[in-house]
């Protein structure tokens, strides 16, 4: 994968700080490789957990509110017959593009021909999914993972480290009888197209592959058909425990999917023979060294009432337990999103807390309702002495949406009222929108139709650039600061979470309420709209769409440059927009309620 980082130390800009941020905007999936003198196996394991549980929701349908939950298959289509997953299938296969002239067989030279032919079901996906969540988690080929379209050929060259003893090679093929961890791949036999099932084992394998010292004799030649899962978590339900493993192209509508492998106590597999998925497991890769395992609960989420502790109390609890090293201590820092000030409304504090609860959290709650980036900067005393004074698992952050929505008065240019045939590539679909009466399928189409946006017009003719770039430099400016902070406390294990907002379209004008009395906060976005008479239902929902996209591609260049910098933690990126898809969800203008509450809280683990 391209290395953006050193592309942009070679072209750095030499203007202000949002136009070098800019820089990284040219691809909106910027996947920068953390420093190759940084290896942190536990890390990295941790991270796989992550991307297999965000890869898993984005192959859920957010608008199919008959069917919650259901999982997309690789060839459905939009309205307009255009792949729905071609994006993710493409990035799956970007995660095995050769880098050379003549890539190897196993790789491929073009993602999004190959993409297409997977949505058609005519090209296997699912080792190129693994490859995908491999390389995006930071293990690289020196590690001794073949990027590969074919399951067999990093099987196969993991075979050869682990036969070899490879220790500059740590990816490992080890028996069947191992214990599992999370971040592992499980190996399974599978029917080839005659129906004729797969009987790999590892000294079959080698007796077919390897020579005499070890080393694969042709890594092109190697064949067979397999296929290979990745161990997203550990749970224990009803006092037996499972290994929930994701894999691509799963299920008969080929998507993203989890199943579960049953262990005996030990973590090991029970019977890996009788596994059916969809043959026996003979063989688990493992990744550099291990790390505690971390075993989940599963448990049913109970009722709260979004009473947050005083300060003063909230500190004291979080100092008796911070140096309990069971506990996952974590800072909260943050807006409105993780401090609603109305009594029995879950905010995302609450609902996270709730879903986390398995893991012992300690948790140092600093949010405030109503304060923008700079204000939580300045007010940083509290952050600085904590994250200073005691051991920090996870930082998560919500900050933002008071900086750009109480100025978007300052951002939209006057007199563009209406939503012009040149914002839109494509007519046929901006008819549709105009054809579609006010509210929430309006929303919710305008949300899918928005790759059909001409944005270089649509921001050149609505927004104020020289002002949207202050803003944006302000809110870049205070997350690097916070950055700064915490590199200077913390290890490659701490994890520092940033969260876009969802698209505020569904109640635009109402006010935060308490027993139905409104309260004199708000509204931010109507009363703008109202005065540049702005009617256009279409108009209004594009520009929140794309400021709330841009503020999405603004964290990802963050995110690049905590990574140029070289700060030891993690960053994770939750990516809301779009799963608050009805009014439902909806407390007043910009906060969800309880249940989007909830409902966002499931793309949070810790």
């Amino acid at each position: 994968m391209e290395n953006y980082i050193t592309n942009y130390r070679r072209n750095r800009p030499s203007n202000n700080l949002f136009e070098s941020l800019n820089y990284f905007n040219q691809n909106e999936q910027v996947v920068a490789t953390r420093p190759t003198n940084i290896k942190d196996w536990c890390a990295i394991r941790n991270q796989i957990a992550y991307i297999l549980g965000q890869a898993e929701l984005n192959w859920i349908d957010p608008y199919d509110v008959r069917n919650p939950g259901r999982s997309i298959g690789e060839a459905e289509t939009n309205l307009d017959g255009s792949f729905k997953m071609i994006d993710q299938l493409q990035e799956y296969w970007r995660g095995v593009r050769g880098t050379r002239a003549n890539p190897p067989s196993y790789q491929n030279v073009n993602p999004r021909n190959t993409a297409l032919a997977s949505a058609r079901g005519q090209n296997a996906w699912s080792a190129a999914f693994v490859s995908w969540a491999m390389r995006t988690a930071g293990v690289e080929e020196s590690d001794g993972f073949v990027f590969s379209m074919r399951h067999i050929t990093y099987v196969v060259q993991a075979l050869s480290n682990s036969r070899k003893s490879d220790a500059s090679k740590p990816v490992w093929l080890v028996d069947n009888t191992n214990a599992v961890e999370v971040g592992d791949i499980l190996c399974f036999n599978r029917v080839n197209d005659n129906g004729v099932m797969s009987n790999h084992t590892l000294n079959g394998l080698a007796r077919l592959y390897l020579d005499a010292n070890n080393n694969v004799r042709d890594l092109e030649s190697v064949g067979g058909v397999s296929h290979c899962d990745v161990v997203k978590e550990i749970i224990v339900e009803n006092n037996r425990k499972f290994a929930v493993v994701v894999g691509g192209n799963k299920r008969s509508n080929g998507t993203v999917a989890s199943v579960r492998i049953r262990l005996n106590n030990n973590n090991t597999i029970l019977n890996p023979a009788a596994v059916t998925n969809p043959g026996s497991c003979f063989g688990i890769i493992k990744l550099g060294s291990s790390c505690a395992p971390r075993i989940t609960e599963s448990i049913t989420e109970g009722e709260d009432e979004s009473l947050h502790q005083p300060f003063f109390t909230n500190a004291f609890l979080f100092r008796r337990n911070a140096n309990n090293p069971n506990t996952l201590n974590v800072i909260f820092e943050g807006d409105s999103w993780l401090d609603y000030p109305i009594p029995r409304v879950l905010d995302l504090y609450d609902t996270i807390s709730d879903r986390n609860q398995s893991l012992n959290l300690n948790s140092l709650h600093l949010a405030k309702f109503g304060e923008t980036t700079s204000d939580m900067f300045n007010d940083k005393a509290n952050f600085v002495q904590y994250i200073s004074n005691y051991r920090i698992d996870r930082i998560y952050f919500s900050g933002g949406g008071n900086d750009v929505f109480p100025q978007l008065g300052t951002i939209l240019n006057p007199g563009i009222t209406s939503f012009s045939a040149n914002f839109f590539t494509d007519q046929s679909k901006l008819n549709d929108l105009r054809n579609t009466a006010s509210g929430d399928e309006l929303f919710r189409k305008c949300i899918l139709y928005k790759r059909y946006l001409n944005t270089r017009v649509f921001e050149n003719a609505l927004f104020n650039t020289a002002n949207l770039n202050r803003i944006f430099n302000t809110i870049a400016t205070n997350y690097l600061g916070f950055g700064s902070i915490v590199n200077s406390n913390s290890t490659p294990n701490t994890i520092f979470y940033m969260h876009t907002y969802d698209y505020p379209l569904y109640k635009l004008g109402v006010r935060p309420s308490l027993v139905n009395v409104s309260l004199p906060l708000g509204p931010w976005i109507k009363p703008v709209f109202d005065r540049l008479q702005i009617n256009d239902e279409i108009l209004k929902c594009y520009i929140i769409i794309r400021l709330l996209d841009k503020f999405h591609y603004l964290l990802n260049c963050i995110k690049a440059i905590f990574i140029q910098r070289r700060y030891q933690f993690q960053t994770q990126i939750i990516d809301f927009r779009g799963l608050l898809n009805g009014s439902q969800y909806w407390r007043d203008e910009i906060h969800p309620n309880s249940a989007g509450a909830s409902r966002l809280s499931t793309r949070v683990n810790f």
